[in-house]
């Protein structure tokens, strides 16, 4: 037995700095840290993002 997948269209913002992650068929957005600066890595377990782990830092 086959299963018909469906094709879904959705319209992001380009202007927009983020990242954006499909999960499932759901589009997620991960926004920069807030203090403008940082790192954000995204984890994998099983072929999929697990998580998205956002370290921040204070420029001085």
């Amino acid at each position: 037995m086959t299963t018909k997948q469906q094709k879904v269209t959705v319209d992001i913002d380009l202007l927009k700095n983020c990242i954006y992650i499909v999960k499932n068929g759901e589009l997620i957005q991960v926004d920069p840290p807030s203090t403008g600066y940082g790192e954000q890595i995204a984890v994998w377990l099983g072929g999929k993002v697990d998580r998205v782990e956002t370290k921040t830092c204070k420029k001085l």
